[in-house]
């Protein structure tokens, strides 16, 4: 191949790969779904329990150490953290990925279930809640109102926005 010949061909290639990318991009990016907020479910679990009238010395002996102390024996857990509050106990329970989070909150209601007789009676409603982005709101509107009425903010929030 002689030196004319390669500079001719070289140009020619560059701009024919230049031209397929731009074509390929421009297909894929009118044909791939675009996804905002993609549904992604992290391996956590938050157990919360409350405990009214109470300290958090109170919550922490009665409610955390507990549950911690059940919810330590489940497999597949990366890490556990505990608050204790006045009135309410928090507890995160976070899992490898890859695990079955479905089968994992029946593991942990069993568990709560087997301490729930060694927990005071006044304990309120034990929530498991999981971590998803679907509970999260895609769009959220904040208000702030100089005026002194409340009434007419209402009407202008009901008239202008909703």
């Amino acid at each position: 191949m002689k030196l004319s010949e390669f500079s001719i061909r070289r140009p020619i290639t560059t701009l024919m790969v230049t031209l397929s990318i731009v074509v390929l991009g421009t297909i894929s990016l009118f044909r791939l779904p675009l996804d905002y907020l993609p549904d992604f479910t992290w391996p956590a679990v938050y157990i919360n329990v409350g405990y009214p009238s109470s300290s958090p010395e109170e919550v922490e002996r009665e409610i955390t150490r507990p549950i911690e102390d059940a919810m330590g024996t489940l497999s597949h857990i990366k890490s556990m953290s505990a608050s204790s509050h006045d009135n309410r106990s928090s507890i995160r329970l976070e899992f490898e990925f890859g695990t079955d989070m479905d089968l994992m909150a029946v593991h942990i209601r069993d568990k709560l279930d087997q301490v729930r007789g060694d927990l005071p009676d006044d304990v309120e409603q034990v929530r498991i809640r999981r971590w998803n982005t679907e509970d999260f709101p895609v769009l959220s509107y904040a208000v702030t109102w100089s005026g002194s009425d409340d009434e007419e903010l209402g009407q202008v929030f009901d008239h202008l926005i909703l």
